[in-house]
């Protein structure tokens, strides 16, 4: 997932704003379940990130689905979206990515079917 230096404020009209460049987002007043924050790239992915401690976490298709309705249609549908859930243990990474997979897999955003691929990752404490 690459970093991007372009970060956004947190309300809904900076996601609105969203262009298809590379930004980063996180929402400072309004909840997207879910959803922690939003990265978009210049390559043309958008990744929705969730970070959780615990081993069970609800499902973030109503934060995705919130997403999609705030960014413009250029970016929403051009985009290759990706759903991480970042944890602390390999194990409820793995167990995650395999729940929300299965979740996702025909899962629609607007009109459409629009594939999500979903990634896990290890947060390392030092």
């Amino acid at each position: 997932m690459p970093t991007s230096s372009h970060l956004l404020p947190g309300t809904l009209t900076a996601l609105r704003q969203a262009d298809v460049n590379d930004f980063y987002w996180i929402p400072s007043v309004v909840n997207f379940p879910g959803v922690d924050s939003v990265l978009g790239d210049s390559n043309g992915d958008l990744f929705t990130i969730q970070a959780t401690i615990s081993d069970v976490h609800t499902s973030p298709k109503l934060g995705l689905k919130k997403v999609w309705e705030q960014l413009h249609p250029d970016v929403r549908t051009r985009r290759k979206w990706h759903f991480v859930i970042v944890t602390e243990k390999t194990v409820d990474a793995i167990s995650h990515v395999e729940k929300f997979s299965e979740e996702l897999k025909s899962f629609t955003l607007g009109k459409a079917y629009k594939h999500i691929t979903v990634c896990g990752c290890v947060h390392a404490s030092q």
